[in-house]
């Protein structure tokens, strides 16, 4: 089964984007459109051939339907992400090879500040569709239960980072640290989050407006985000060392 958390209203008319979600039933993916605007911004120009956007998105695992939802979602924003030098919008990716789009710079300030913003991914987190397991109810008024919710998101996100870059590893990218860096996006966002919570957390204990249960809860938050950044650093270890070993393609082009 999967859910929306129950207290949370999508509104059509915002116009923040929600670059983990793809608003639509078909296609769920909360990394794709990272993928597509990263591999957009590392790129000459922020400019990229449709059938390379096809490919370097195909490595990670997602299919044509997913892909095609991906690229059109990012178009068809009300502040859009990215622009095709062809059409509005793809019916099919079949035919559109030499097509390009190009990053917008609506697209390169969610991909480059957004998604570290924790404001930002608190307020957006509860709009994604998720396995059920993975939502909670929650009063959005109170700190602790606002991060817990998101603890499960930040982990149900790193856990889709991992899985397709361990893919992507089975036939490795060339352009994969051009791109990512040499690691993953989800632990990057995890440590943007992290440093966040404790510096809020920080803020409110010595605010002395906290009563005893309150303050217990605020350091239980921040012990669990600590274990959290521990955790997704842990178990990704062995897939950043087998990244370490790839060749960016910068440096192949200039050696």
């Amino acid at each position: 089964m999967d859910g929306w958390h129950g207290y949370y209203s999508a509104d059509p008319k915002r116009v923040t984007d929600n670059v983990f979600d793809l608003g639509n039933n078909d296609s769920r993916s909360c990394t794709s459109k990272i993928r597509l605007l990263k591999k957009l911004k590392a790129s000459h120009n922020k400019i990229v051939s449709l059938g390379e956007i096809r490919q370097h998105l195909a490595y990670f695992g997602y299919q044509d339907k997913l892909i095609l939802d991906t690229i059109n979602n990012v178009m068809t924003q009300s502040k859009r992400l990215a622009w095709s030098d062809s059409v509005p919008s793809y019916e099919t990716l079949d035919g559109f090879h030499n097509t390009r789009l190009q990053l917008s710079s609506a697209g390169e300030y969610y991909v480059e500040n957004a998604v570290f913003n924790l404001e930002y991914v608190q307020g957006v987190h509860v709009d994604v569709l998720l396995p059920r397991e993975e939502t909670l109810q929650h009063d959005p008024r109170k700190f602790a239960d606002r991060l817990r919710s998101l603890e499960l998101f930040i982990r149900y996100l790193h856990r889709q980072d991992l899985e397709e870059v361990k893919r992507m590893l089975r036939n490795p990218q060339e352009d994969y640290i051009d791109v990512y860096g040499v690691t993953l996006f989800s632990i990057d966002i995890v440590v943007a989050l992290e440093r966040q919570v404790k510096s809020i957390a920080n803020s409110l204990l010595r605010s002395g407006k906290t009563g005893k249960e309150r303050r217990e809860d605020i350091t239980n938050t921040v012990d669990r985000w600590e274990s959290i950044l521990l955790t997704v650093q842990r178990d990704s270890k062995p897939i950043v060392d087998k990244i370490a070993s790839l060749r960016p393609r910068s440096l192949e082009e200039t050696a």
